[in-house]
């Protein structure tokens, strides 16, 4: 009788061992939504601040930024279409950048959020999570407006991309820690002016390009880690020079209907959204990592 009693008592406890190691789904539920509220506590209380830069350059790595060739396939085969732009009537207004952010590290499973649904994560800097406006992590930031003159003139050695045009944005303060999650960048406004000069008949002309009200988003494509209590920067890089490239059709170049627009040698083209050439133009300012690059993934 006493050794069964004694063997009862020894699978009890094995019993309670097992529980208490191992855990069940429901416990291992409540520990990711721990481990979430953790991060999120973390992210409050000890911000950081983000830094959007502007870097403005071309397609060549040389000191002159006003100056670039682009070689283009119409009328002829490489053909070579000389610019210089002007910087005085070449500007860009940027009404703000918006950023989402997530909280440091992996985190799967399911947890619960104030309104008491159940929301799945994902990949930390994928995709935004579904949290509410008031959750530092469920909100948008976003950056104050400026205008950015002359953002083909040097003032900077650059970093890996010769000398470039640096233009430093406001101050994001009070940002959550984690990763950048969701970028969209929206301007009011970017004008280019240029001279424009091939080596064929009726040489020169001259254009103002102009985009007004339009956006870029920028999927992210690499970690961007904010620490709390320091300062990191975003890097937006403009390579205005690719708005001119020849589009995905071999048969078919901005350069050459910039020509055929207007006959005149020495005519001026001026390009807006009511101008049957600006799609064209549009095409090579929307496409992903072709004017506007998130250099902060190229350090």
């Amino acid at each position: 009788m006493i050794q069964n009693y004694h063997l009862r008592i020894a699978m009890m406890s094995f019993f309670i061992l097992v529980s208490c190691t191992f855990g069940s789904v429901g416990d291992s539920q409540k520990e990711e939504a721990l481990i979430l509220q953790n991060l999120l506590r973390l992210g409050r209380e000890v911000p950081s601040s983000l830094k959007p830069v502007l870097l403005g350059y071309d397609n060549q790595i040389d000191d002159d930024l006003n100056q670039f060739t682009i070689t283009s396939s119409a009328p002829m085969a490489n053909t070579n279409y000389n610019f210089t732009i002007v910087p005085s009537s070449s500007y860009m207004e940027i009404n703000r950048i918006e950023f989402r952010f997530n909280p440091p590290g992996k985190i799967a499973g399911v947890f619960d959020v104030q309104s008491k649904s159940s929301t799945k994560t994902h990949t930390p800097y994928t995709v935004p999570l579904d949290l509410p406006s008031s959750d530092p992590y469920g909100k948008i930031y976003a950056s104050k407006p400026i205008r950015i003159n002359a953002y083909s003139n040097k003032n900077s050695e650059g970093i890996g991309l010769g000398s470039v045009f640096r233009q430093e944005m406001s101050l994001m303060e009070n940002i959550p820690q984690g990763v950048v999650a969701s970028t969209v960048v929206y301007f009011d406004r970017l004008d280019l002016k240029a001279d424009i000069t091939r080596p064929i008949a009726n040489p020169n002309r001259t254009i103002v390009l102009s985009f007004r009200d339009v956006s870029i988003n920028f999927p992210t494509r690499c970690k961007i880690t904010m620490t709390g209590g320091k300062t990191t920067e975003w890097l937006l890089g403009f390579r205005y020079s690719n708005l001119f490239r020849d589009l995905v059709s071999p048969t078919k170049s901005v350069l050459d209907a910039i020509y055929l627009a207007n006959p005149t040698n020495g005519s001026t083209i001026v390009v807006t959204d009511l101008d049957p050439l600006y799609s064209d133009f549009y095409k090579n300012f929307d496409l992903a990592d072709n004017v506007f690059i998130q250099d902060t993934c190229n350090l």
